[in-house]
This record gives C-alpha cells, sequence and structure tokens, in this order.
C-alpha cells in the first residue's frame, strides 16, 4: 500500500448514566508521541464524546479527513458503538485499516477480531505498538510481528503477537497533543460529576500501572508502577495554565499515591510552582496508603474532589478478587479525607458470582455509615472472552453487539449473584435510597459541595439514585434492534 500520511484517531462514545466528557487523554498521547518519532504523518482527533453522533455521521467525519489508518479507542461501555462506527467506516472506506484501542481491545480482542470490519487490537499501551504499526505497514511488512498487537491469523483466528515491554521513562513521551482539540467542549458541565467549579478542565497522568491484581480491573497499563518527575508533571502543568487557562485538574493514574514519599513531593512541587488549581482524584487511591501529612497537602493544594474504593465489605471476597484491602484503614483514611471538607466518594460493588443477599446488605450497610458525600454502587457484570485460539470454536463466524450491548455497570446484563436481576436491582436502589436520604448525609452534601449552584443538580442526580437507583439520562442511540444485527 501506499506510505501512510494520515492518521485518524477516534474515541467511540455511548451517552449513558456513567460517561463523562473529559479530554481524550489516551488519543492526545498517541498523538503527540507519533509526531515526535513519525513526524512526516498527520494526526487528527475525532472525539465522539463531544455530541455523540450517530455511527453514519461520525463515519462521515472520519472520512472527510481522509484518513490512510483509523484508530478508535474504547472503554468496554461503549464497545458496541466502536463497532457500529468501524461498520460505517469501512463502508466509507473500504481500503482503510481500521485499528481498534484502549480498555474495551485489550480485554476483549478475540471476539473484536471476529468483526470483519476490525483489522487489528492494540493490546496495552498505544504509544510504542501504534508507531511500530505504522513503520510496517509503510514497508510493506507482516503485522502479525507487531509485539503488541493482535491480528488475524490462517483461517482468521485471532492471534497476539509477542507482549510488547511497558514504557519505563515517562517523562520521555512528549506533553500530549492538546492543540488537537478545542478545550472549549470539555468545559464544565453539570453532568461532569468530578468537577464542581466552572472553569476549564484536563485530566492528567502522574503515573501509570499499578500493582496490585484485582481481578475486575483493567491491564492497559500494566501491573508495575511507573512514575513521572515532579518536574515533569509541573511542565505539563505549566503549559496547561499558562496556554488553555486551565484551573480544573482530574489526575486519572491507577493509583497516584503508591509511593507516599513520590506523591507528597508531586504535591510539594504544585504548591512551590505558584500555580493554583481545583484537583480531583476521581480515579485511583489507595485508602491504605494515606497518613495524615499527604491529607493535609491535597486539602492545602485545593482538592476539592477524592474517590476511593472499598467495593465490598466482604473480607473473604476482596481475597477471592485479588484486591485485599485493609477495610479498616480504608474507611478511617475516608473519614480524616471528611472532616477536612474534601468532597469525598467511595466505589462499592455488588453482584458478584454466587453472592448472597447478605452480603450485599453488609456492603450497604458499610456504605451507609461512612462520612460520604457520594457512592456507585455498580453491578458486576462478567464478559466472556476467555476461549483459547487453540479451542476449536470458530473465531469465522459473523460478529454481532447482541453480547455487549448494555453495559453500563448500572444494569445486570450478564451478573452471576444468588439473586435474579429484579432481586438484585431492588437492593441496589434501596441502598441508594437508604444513602441518600438520611438528614446527615444531605447536610454533609449541602456544606461540602464547592460550587453552590450545583447543589440543584446533585440533589437532582441524588433522588434519581434514591427513587431510581441511577440518574435517567437520555437513552443510547444505540438501539437492540440494530444492535444485534450481524456487522461481518
Amino acid at each position: 500500500m501506499n506510505r501512510i500520511q494520515r492518521v485518524v484517531l477516534a474515541r467511540s462514545a455511548m451517552r449513558s448514566s456513567v460517561t463523562e466528557r473529559f479530554l481524550p487523554l489516551g488519543l492526545l498521547y498517541l498523538a503527540s508521541y507519533l509526531r515526535k518519532h513519525h513526524p512526516e504523518v498527520d494526526v487528527r482527533i475525532v472525539d465522539l464524546f463531544v455530541d455523540y453522533p450517530e455511527p453514519a455521521e461520525a463515519a462521515a467525519r472520519i472520512a472527510a479527513l481522509k484518513p490512510d489508518i483509523v484508530g478508535i479507542g474504547s472503554f468496554n461501555v461503549d464497545g458496541a458503538v466502536a463497532h457500529r462506527v468501524a461498520d460505517a467506516t469501512k463502508r466509507a472506506l473500504p481500503e482503510v485499516p481500521i485499528v481498534f484501542g484502549g480498555p474495551y481491545a485489550s480485554c476483549s480482542w478475540r471476539s473484536i477480531l471476529r468483526d470483519r470490519n476490525v483489522d487489528a487490537a492494540v493490546i496495552g499501551e498505544g504509544e510504542e505498538t501504534f508507531l511500530e504499526l505504522l513503520r510496517t505497514l509503510d514497508a510493506g511488512g507482516d503485522l502479525s510481528a507487531v509485539a503488541g498487537l493482535a491480528t488475524r491469523g490462517a483461517g482468521g483466528i485471532a492471534q497476539l503477537a509477542p507482549e510488547r515491554p511497558f514504557i519505563a521513562d515517562l517523562d520521555a513521551i512528549p506533553l500530549p497533543a492538546w492543540d488537537l482539540v478545542d478545550f472549549a467542549h470539555y468545559d464544565f458541565s453539570f453532568a461532569n460529576q468530578y468537577l464542581f467549579v466552572e472553569r476549564r478542565n484536563a485530566v492528567i497522568f502522574t503515573s501509570r500501572g499499578c500493582p496490585y491484581r484485582c481481578s475486575y480491573c483493567h491491564h492497559v497499563q500494566g501491573k508495575k508502577f511507573r512514575a513521572r518527575s515532579p518536574e515533569n508533571v509541573i511542565e505539563e502543568l505549566r503549559v496547561l495554565h499558562d496556554r488553555y487557562g486551565v484551573r480544573d485538574i482530574l489526575v486519572q493514574d491507577d493509583i497516584f499515591n503508591f509511593d507516599l514519599d513520590r506523591a507528597k513531593s508531586v504535591c510539594d512541587a504544585v504548591l512551590r510552582s505558584g500555580m493554583r488549581f481545583n484537583w480531583s482524584f476521581p480515579n485511583g487511591l489507595r485508602g491504605e496508603i494515606f497518613d495524615d501529612e499527604l491529607l493535609d497537602k491535597f486539602k492545602e493544594m485545593g482538592t476539592i474532589f477524592a474517590a476511593f474504593a472499598i467495593e465490598t465489605a466482604s473480607e473473604q471476597r476482596q481475597k477471592t478478587l485479588g484486591r485485599r484491602s485493609q477495610i479498616a484503614k480504608i474507611c478511617e483514611t475516608i473519614r480524616k479525607c471528611s472532616a477536612r471538607g474534601i468532597f469525598t466518594h467511595c466505589f462499592f460493588m455488588i453482584g458478584f458470582e454466587g453472592e448472597t443477599r447478605e452480603e450485599m446488605e453488609t456492603t450497604i450497610d458499610l456504605a451507609c455509615s461512612l462520612p460520604l458525600n457520594s457512592i456507585s454502587l455498580s453491578i458486576v457484570n462478567y464478559y466472556d472472552d476467555s476461549v483459547s485460539p487453540d479451542s476449536g470454536e470458530d473465531h469465522r463466524t459473523a460478529f454481532t453487539l447482541d453480547a455487549i450491548t448494555g453495559y453500563d455497570y448500572q444494569t445486570p446484563k450478564s451478573q452471576r449473584s444468588s439473586l435474579d436481576d429484579a432481586e438484585l436491582l431492588d437492593i441496589r436502589n434501596r441502598g441508594y435510597r437508604r444513602f441518600y436520604t438520611r438528614p446527615s448525609r444531605v447536610l454533609r452534601i449541602l456544606r461540602q459541595t464547592p460550587n453552590r449552584s450545583q447543589l440543584v443538580y446533585k440533589g437532582w442526580v441524588a433522588a434519581q439514585r434514591a427513587f431510581y437507583g441511577r440518574p435517567r439520562a437520555q437513552s443510547p442511540r444505540l438501539e437492540p434492534a440494530a444492535a444485534a444485527a450481524p456487522l461481518a
């Protein structure tokens, strides 16, 4: 084929109660890496989170850019939409390779490659793998030899190349290509639950990877903690602050505080910099690793939101999941964080395989006993994509979207607890109702919400959770009838 001159990177998006509109940081890192190491290519971003277009419209936007290759990043919850976009794009650009990436690709590459519209899937970190993919295509080489890439082998069977080592020196990765997006598309909205002040925001990673081995977690960034230097983090913040006017920062590390001293050093560097942000930590904080000094630094540098994860109150199930949390220590950290006036959230999960009503009620009891401002009571769904290519299963059959449509952490798509779906939903809804209707909780939310103008919205969300079990978001654009149709 001709040399690749233009790369279009798209982020799949399905409108639901669990999705938020933030900068497509993974694609922006990939774009900057390609610019540095393959400067002859022109990289463009198409973020479907901006306005949730229909797949045909998304494909038209991609095709209008005249790409030589298309990469589509997706989480599992957006997987069905990613396939519909790939289908529409392949119809418009039948000769253009389509490559999937992100957590969905790393988790479900076998089933993804049953969709004949998808030509390959990047597993794990994408920067080095996608770069080698482009160079291999330019040279007319064999994609099956590209480490970290899943392709089709003989007979159309999915195959995975050798694993690619993760990037050790994160400071060597160029800063994200923010010039490829319009920050105004990501400005504050009430639906962004982690932001409480109406100012420009950005998402950052200060580290990658997490050494804990929770069975339900992604493996995109690996199981070894790798950290950027505080100086490199400040360099990024300076550009965001001075050039783009960012004042709200969301830290999306897998586990920001794994190295306690290093976490404090980052906070100290922020405080010395003279820049002032509102900080939110909606993702990767390990509650057992906190001490009073780090919590004080969080408060001093302007942290307005901190999320912790307990998941289940069952110590035995913690061990089964590979999480092995020290629940008492996490609860103590939550109490101390709340006492400092930081809006505090906690993640819980119900619907584990064989889980009983009593186990679920114990988890909800724990949630209601803590001085939290908000909680997530997610439903555990199981993705079945563990069949070996050597098992004899025919991976050449037409791929359908029925099996992956409807995953949003709030719908019992494939839960395996001891209860039926209706009973599980009833327990979840009553749990939210217990949590959000307690007068002391209402008062805490009123006191600790930094942006008073958001109180009406937060009250509406709390009421929806209390009486319906979830915010009643607009219906997803993906209809069940269309989802069941084969794409091949």
